[in-house]
């Protein structure tokens, strides 16, 4: 019950890290300022790579 329970916040951790992955993507459009595209790209790496590492726990 307690794996269950761990994969389905992985989950939800999953589908949130989707989520923002895609607000920073629409944030990266909107952004004129260098220094916050420089800020928001590595963010968008970081959520990219914690989305990789989801992935690699749940075996999708």
């Amino acid at each position: 019950m307690l794996k269950r329970l761990l994969e389905g916040i992985q989950h939800w951790r999953l589908i949130r890290t989707t989520r923002d992955i895609a607000e920073i993507k629409n944030l990266l459009d909107t952004i004129d300022d260098q220094s916050w595209q420089k800020d928001a790209q590595r963010w968008l790496k970081r959520a990219n790579k914690r989305k990789k590492e989801l992935e690699r726990k749940l075996g999708i």
